[in-house]
This record gives C-alpha cells, sequence and structure tokens, in this order.
C-alpha cells in the first residue's frame, strides 16, 4: 500500500538541539559533570566555559563540532531563565523516569540518520548514495543504511537534511546514537516484516 510522509519527532532541528531529560549533556559540552554543574553559579560557569572553549578552540588545534557543542551549551547555560528550564528536564534518569527507553529520554542531540530500509524505494537508495556516500552504504539487505562510525558533521548538516527533506517515502529519520542503535537491532533481529514496521513506526512515533 502507498505510505505517508510521517512527521517524526526524533528529528533534530538545523540548530541540532539537544534533548532534554538527557542527564546534562549541556553541562558536558562545557567539560563539567552534572553535579558540578548544576552546583556552579553563573560566575563559575562562565570561567568553565572560557577555559574550555579556550583549549578547544580550533585555533588551537582544537576540534571544530567540540568547540561548537560548547558555545550552543553556553548560549542556554548562560541564560538565567533558560538555564532554569533546562535544569528541570535535564536531571539524570531514574528507575522512576523511564529507565533505558532511549526514545522517550532521548539520551542526546539527533545527528544521526535511521533508514527504515522496509519502507525505502530504489529512488531512496540512489539519492542517499549520490547526494551522501559517506554516511550511507548497500546494505546487506539490497537497500541502503547509514553506515558512519559518528554523527553527521555540522557541515554537511545542511546537505543530509535536504535528503531526508526530499525523501517521498519517510524512510529517513533523525534520530540519537542511542536511538539508532536499537532500531538497527530490531532492524537486524526481526522476524516478521509487518511486525517490524509496526514497531519501527511506534518507537520514532514517541
Amino acid at each position: 500500500r502507498p505510505h505517508r510522509r510521517r512527521r517524526c519527532c526524533c528529528r533534530a532541528s538545523s540548530s541540532r538541539p539537544l534533548a532534554r531529560s538527557d542527564g546534562g549533556a549541556l553541562y558536558r559540552a562545557l567539560g563539567l559533570t552534572w553535579e558540578e554543574g548544576a552546583a556552579s553559579d553563573a560566575a563559575q560557569l562562565k570561567q568553565a566555559y572560557r577555559t574550555f572553549l579556550k583549549a578547544r578552540h580550533p585555533d588551537v588545534g582544537g576540534d571544530e563540532a567540540h568547540a561548537r557543542e560548547a558555545v550552543e551549551a553556553y548560549a542556554v547555560l548562560g541564560d538565567e531563565r533558560r538555564r532554569a528550564a533546562y535544569d528541570a528536564g535535564a536531571r539524570p534518569r531514574g528507575e522512576g523516569q523511564g529507565g533505558g527507553d532511549v526514545f522517550a529520554y532521548p539520551d542526546g542531540p539527533a545527528t544521526f540518520v535511521f533508514v527504515h530500509e522496509v519502507r525505502a524505494n530504489q529512488n531512496d537508495r540512489d539519492e542517499a548514495l549520490r547526494v551522501a556516500p559517506e554516511y550511507f552504504a548497500r546494505s546487506s539487505r539490497g537497500s541502503v543504511r547509514y553506515a558512519a562510525g559518528g554523527p553527521v558533521a555540522p557541515a554537511d548538516e545542511q546537505r543530509v537534511h535536504g535528503l531526508v527533506g526530499r525523501s517521498f517515502t519517510g524512510c529517513f529519520s533523525w534520530v540519537t546514537m542511542g536511538q539508532a542503535k536499537a532500531l538497527e537491532d530490531r532492524l537486524e533481529n526481526a522476524v516478521d516484516i509487518d511486525e517490524l514496521c509496526v514497531e519501527l513506526d511506534m518507537a520514532l512515533a514517541q
């Protein structure tokens, strides 16, 4: 039957927002643990940001992606109201907060792409290999899969976002690292294809 394009809540915006309930990922982006960050006042947090950015800046041989994450993190944490709102939703998860459910409680930014191989058509497969061959490869099932060992690089986001948005079948979804692993495991261990499709759709719709 024809497939409708689905709107997936796991997709990231162009600014790659970090998810709430992430266990303090914004503080980690500044080189702090959740406990250290939550206990820091504004001046201490600013000093931690400056120290971290100085050590990680590309001009001194640092990693551009890490420096960018630090800048994005401080844009939230450096604002009193935004920091308070973030702290309220970013506390580390306990057993009563969903445990290891990476769909109910995302584990970080949605910078990976999951390919629903059953739904992907020939055009999707060809387009992925043409537009972003460094991120996608042929799968053992004759379809295409996300084959990069890490997240989509900031410099490539616009190109990959275009690929995801143009898919008529909606087979591409932006997901976190933990979500990508969980979905790939379900794909690998599936026995019934119809049941698999329902399971994947339910996970991606959360």
